[in-house]
C-alpha cells in the first residue's frame, strides 16, 4: 500500500499478504480511496461491486462488522501518520467462522 506524501513522493505503508483486502474504507466510508495498491508479484484479484459488497454486509453481519472496525483503524492510522500491519489483522474469520459468499 502506497501513500503520497504532503511532498509529492510516494512512501511504502504496509505490504499486504495472502488473504488480505483492501479498499473497505472507501466503500464504508463513501470517500475517495485513501491509497494505492501495487502488487509486487503475480496475484488474484477479486473485486466487488459496491452493490456487491454491501450484500456481503448485509448477509454477513460478523464481517460488517469487522470490515467497519479496520476501516476505522485505518483512517485513524492515516490521520495520525502511524503505521501497523492492520491488513495481518484484516484476514481473522469473524467470531462465528462462517465463509465469506
Amino acid at each position: 500500500v502506497v501513500r503520497e506524501r504532503p511532498s509529492g513522493r510516494e512512501e511504502v505503508h504496509t505490504v499486504l499478504r495472502e488473504g488480505s483486502f483492501f479498499g473497505e474504507v472507501a466503500l464504508i466510508m463513501q470517500t475517495p480511496r485513501t491509497a494505492t495498491v501495487r502488487s509486487l508479484t503475480y496475484c488474484d484479484l477479486f473485486i466487488l461491486s459496491k452493490n456487491d459488497f454491501d450484500k456481503v454486509l448485509h448477509d454477513f453481519p460478523d464481517y460488517r462488522e469487522r470490515f467497519r472496525e479496520v476501516a476505522e483503524k485505518r483512517v485513524h492510522e492515516m490521520r495520525s501518520g502511524s503505521r501497523s500491519a492492520t491488513s495481518g489483522a484484516s484476514t481473522s474469520p469473524p467470531p462465528n467462522g462462517r465463509p465469506a459468499a
